[in-house]
């Protein structure tokens, strides 16, 4: 991927041959966990993969910055420092910073923000103090892999950005079907902004089916807690029964992918 892709390629080779502090940035699709992936199968550097967040960090093959670095939860302001090695921003270490900020901005609860904002600007990362004393060199990934259909590459860039026109309002809603139900076999899926939501339709559909449960326990080992389980810790499935990997097949066969939908069609023990 890096050798045809000149902003990868810059991103790679600043990690590998510099100390710079670098912030890969990039559309959705643009190969920026791919990319990490790589690094992290590659380089000689010693390296430590952090998140924010538990879902992040699985996806990222990291832990959170909580758990590496045995913080609490909370608020911190300049001068509460309690892991500092020296004086330097981040002790010295070369820091890579991956994120597309138009997709999700920082959670700041009211009652945290009022304190923070006595001494920060904003509640995103490049109003960090640490930052403000060191360079940071962005580079932003344009090609995206994730899609090749330039009128839809168009479209999603549109509602990133948030400019839709009519245009783009009548591209979107002539997908719109009226009381539309999918066909039995067709491999739809619903989405919906709760989990809840999402584990009350498979019930139901689950519940519909006439074929016999069969209950999966998974094994959990280490410090794992529920609350970033990237699925239900027990799943029930039948035959017939859809359903969607939420892994990529690490295998050099490639057999599944998170996103990857499927149907049951034989169950035991």
């Amino acid at each position: 991927m890096s050798s045809t892709n000149h902003e990868l390629r810059l991103a790679s080779d600043f990690v590998r041959y510099t100390g710079c502090n670098i912030f890969l940035t990039g559309k959705a699709g643009t190969g920026k966990t791919t990319f990490l992936h790589n690094l992290h199968k590659n380089t000689a550097k010693r390296m430590i993969i952090t998140a924010p967040t538990g879902v992040a960090a699985i996806n990222a093959g990291g832990v959170t910055l909580h758990s590496f670095f045995q913080i609490p939860f909370g608020p911190f302001v300049p001068g509460s420092e309690t892991y500092e090695r020296n004086k330097q921003p981040f002790g010295g270490v070369q820091l890579l910073v991956i994120g597309d900020l138009h997709q999700l901005s920082p959670v700041a609860k009211q009652d945290e923000w009022r304190l923070l904002q006595q001494y920060y600007e904003s509640p995103y990362f490049f109003s960090s103090k640490a930052l403000g004393l060191s360079e940071l060199l962005t580079i932003e990934l344009k090609h995206i892999y994730r899609q090749s259909d330039a009128g839809f590459i168009k479209l999603l860039n549109r509602v990133r950005d948030n400019r839709l026109d009519e245009s783009s309002m009548a591209d979107l809603n002539r997908r719109y079907i009226r009381d539309f139900v999918p066909g039995e076999g067709q491999g739809y899926i619903t989405l919906t902004t709760h989990n809840r939501s999402a584990e009350s339709i498979n019930h139901t559909r689950l519940q519909a089916l006439s074929k016999k449960e069969y209950r999966f326990n998974a094994e959990i080992s280490g410090d794992f807690p529920e609350h970033i389980y990237p699925t239900l810790a027990t799943l029930l499935l039948k035959e017939g029964a859809q359903v969607m990997f939420v892994r990529n097949d690490p295998s050099p066969e490639k057999l599944y992918y998170n996103g990857k939908i499927g149907k049951i069609t034989k169950l035991s023990n």
